[in-house]
């Protein structure tokens, strides 16, 4: 008998041994849910990654929640504590379905689902075993929703050979493998299908032939409302109050082949992009974008007085001059490399932005008023001996050195942040769409192409026998320059009533007369007090400071008599107003803003014209008006659909379905004559 004793012992002692990890855990029983965690292996295998999952059985009509639990709900969680040291990858998402509760939709799983996920084995394990442990949290939810977790413990054998030892589990999470994403695909803004809705183009370029588009769900972090989207062939429209301006979209797109069987990717929205071949192309265009820069009315006075600088320092030492430039030149390119940079870490951080975007901020429109009116002062000889401000109206001349050329440098670039010319368009529309890089590539041009008059001027003595000789004539020229600059600060008070409306042009006014009464002031007391400076400065400082606080975004109340006028002729844009008038016939868009130097003179000199707005109305042209002064998200989607981040941009649609025209950033009559005639002859064939 005792024979017969011993082997039973040996017998149920080897067979608990041989089933001591069956690739699964013991399975948890909580309210309305099964829970357990398995393997795709038997064994662990220390230095290597294998795959496990969490197994969910559901009672039927109950649910667990996707990564993005939609309108309410939670994901489930995992909290490994054993070992130390072993790397956890997030679950692998199963795709889900869509769960409609009341008003609200849910994302997430009914019946079985499995979440998969990697783990690295520490190199480190030794032993014949491992004991893990894993704290597993969910939320399982019908009407009523109740929260669960479960501590799992159990121990793996270690097997120290490279070759897995597959688990009787390892197909089924290999299947569930197959149905998280197969890989990203990008998509475009595409035109409406109706007023109220955001349209997505999908790029087919990743996708496999024959797919039909089933379903969308708006990943974790995007703050998109959980609608149910309208999905035709590879477009899908949501409603436009369901996707916040401040966040990149980005979701899991389902699609179905003709077999019923279905693939998921993650899509991400994709601004236009220019194509690699095209970047020398762009790096042209950029440089004479910067070099026409420099004939721009806002950049005038300051490249006068550079030009000045290199009359007086004729006959000087050249590697003075040349040193000089130098340091221009520096200060040219770091500000525009760092407005390149400032613009993509805006960007980045979700905000969609453009040229000129600082001018869209009443702060900083006040704040270059109040500098443009020292450095008029300062040009009319009212503070030239005021050392704190001497340097902001000397900059680029001979009384200065090279912090006051690099200074210069970053003024002149200040003051042509406003304008857009030629080629400007183009080149910055496309900067903002690349890898970084390549942005700061072709804002290093735009930097190279504005300075490289001044630079040819310092550096090729011949050139500079162009210029007139010294003379008296110079400090009369100097003065004269103050009334250019003058005319400015009128231009950036009448963009700031835009913004602010008339209290913050009056606080910008008051801190003129603080301004010119100190001046007057100093001219008093400079003789017997000659350190009162000291005590001016902080004054200036602090007029400039409460008037540029005082700035507030607020819309101006009335804009007069023109303004009905224009509201009259221009209506103003909307994407459904867009969509409304594409449907009753042809549509001109002006995109515009009042701190935009070259749409105020395309507007003046173009626009407003007898016989172009004559040439409008016969064709029957609709006219909109996109006006960008203060941030606008949906005017800036447009310009980024469009290809452009900033103004100004002109766009013709010729009917309800043809792709819109982009006209140049500099119109004449006869351009403008010339694309109506072709709308009208587009009608005639139709």
């Amino acid at each position: 008998m005792k024979p017969v004793l011993w082997i039973s012992f040996i017998l149920i002692v080897f067979s608990w041994k041989a089933q001591g990890f069956t690739g699964a855990t013991a399975t948890y029983r909580g309210a309305h849910v099964q829970v357990q965690v398995l393997s795709s292996e038997l064994s662990l295998r220390p230095g290597q990654t294998q795959t496990f999952a969490i197994r969910f059985v559901l009672d039927p009509h109950w649910h667990v929640y996707w990564q993005n639990a939609g309108d309410s709900g939670q994901a489930p969680e995992m909290q490994w504590s054993k070992p130390s040291g072993l790397k956890a990858s997030e679950f692998s998402w199963p795709m889900p379905q869509r769960i409609q509760v009341g008003p609200f939709y849910n994302f997430g799983y009914e019946g079985e689902v499995l979440l998969p996920f990697s783990v690295t084995v520490p190199n480190s394990v030794t032993g014949t075993s491992l004991d893990l442990e894993v704290l597993v949290k969910w939320l399982v939810c019908e009407e009523e929703c109740i929260p669960g977790q479960n501590l799992f413990s159990w121990s793996m054998p270690i097997q120290q050979g490279k070759k897995p030892e597959p688990g009787p589990w390892q197909a089924v999470i290999q299947k569930s493998l197959e149905q998280a994403p197969q890989g990203h695909v990008r998509a475009e803004l595409a035109t409406p299908s109706t007023p109220d809705t955001l349209s997505f183009k999908l790029d087919p370029a990743n996708l496999p032939a024959e797919l039909r588009l089933v379903e969308f769900f708006p990943l974790q972090g995007t703050g998109m409302q959980n609608v149910p989207p309208l999905l035709t062939d590879l477009t899908l429209s949501v409603p436009k109050s369901s996707v916040p301006s401040s966040q990149p979209l980005s979701g899991l797109v389902i699609f179905e082949d003709k077999a019923g069987q279905r693939l998921s990717y993650v899509m991400s929205l994709a601004e236009p992009t220019a194509s690699p071949e095209n970047l020398w192309t762009l790096l042209c265009l950029a440089f004479l974008g910067g070099l026409i820069l420099n004939i721009m009315p806002c950049v005038l006075p300051v490249l006068a007085i550079k030009i000045l600088s290199l009359v007086r320092e004729t006959g000087e030492n050249q590697r003075k001059v040349r040193l000089g430039s130098l340091a221009y030149g520096l200060g040219v390119v770091l500000s525009f490399l760092g407005l390149a940079g400032l613009l993509l870490v805006i960007k980045a951080g979700g905000e969609a932005v453009g040229w000129g975007f600082q001018l869209q901020s009443p702060a900083f429109i006040a704040a270059l008023a109040l500098l443009f009116f020292l450095m008029a002062l300062n040009f009319l000889d009212l503070i030239q001996p005021w050392n704190a401000f001497t340097r902001l109206g000397n900059v680029g001349t001979s009384r200065t050195g090279s912090g006051g050329q690099f200074l210069s440098g970053v003024l002149a670039v200040i003051v042509a942040s406003p304008c857009t010319g030629p080629f400007m368009g183009i080149a910055v529309g496309s900067a903002l769409t690349r890898s970084p890089l390549e942005s700061c590539l072709i804002f290093l041009f735009i930097g190279l192409g504005f300075l490289s008059p001044f630079i040819a001027l310092a550096w090729i003595p011949g050139s500079r026998r162009l210029l007139p000789k010294p003379g008296m004539w110079m400090e009369t020229f100097r003065q004269l320059m103050a009334f250019p600059l003058l005319l400015t600060i009128l231009w950036l008070l009448w963009v700031l009533e835009k913004q602010s409306g008339m209290d913050g042009v009056l606080w910008v006014l008051t801190a003129f007369v603080g301004l010119g009464f100190c001046a007057w002031l100093w001219l008093q007391v400079k003789s017997k007090a000659p350190r009162a400076w000291m005590v001016m400065t902080f004054i200036i400082l602090l007029l400039c400071g409460v008037a540029i606080q005082q700035q507030k975004h607020a819309v101006a109340t009335s804009s007069g008599q023109v303004g009905k006028v224009v509201a009259d002729v221009w209506q103003p844009f909307s994407a459904d107003s867009l969509v409304s008038a594409r449907q009753k016939g042809p549509v001109f868009i002006d995109f515009t803003a009042a701190w935009c130097v070259t749409c105020q003179v395309n507007k003046t000199l173009v626009l407003n014209r007898d016989d172009v707005q004559k040439a409008f109305k016969d064709q029957g042209i609709q006219l909109m008006r996109a006006d960008w002064t203060d941030y606008n998200p949906e005017i800036t989607r447009m310009l980024a659909s469009l290809g452009r981040q900033g103004v100004p941009v002109y766009v013709l649609y010729r009917d309800a379905t043809s792709e819109p025209v982009l006209l140049p950033e500099v119109l004449t009559p006869d351009l403008l004559f010339k694309e109506i005639g072709r709308v009208s002859s587009n009608a005639i064939k139709e």
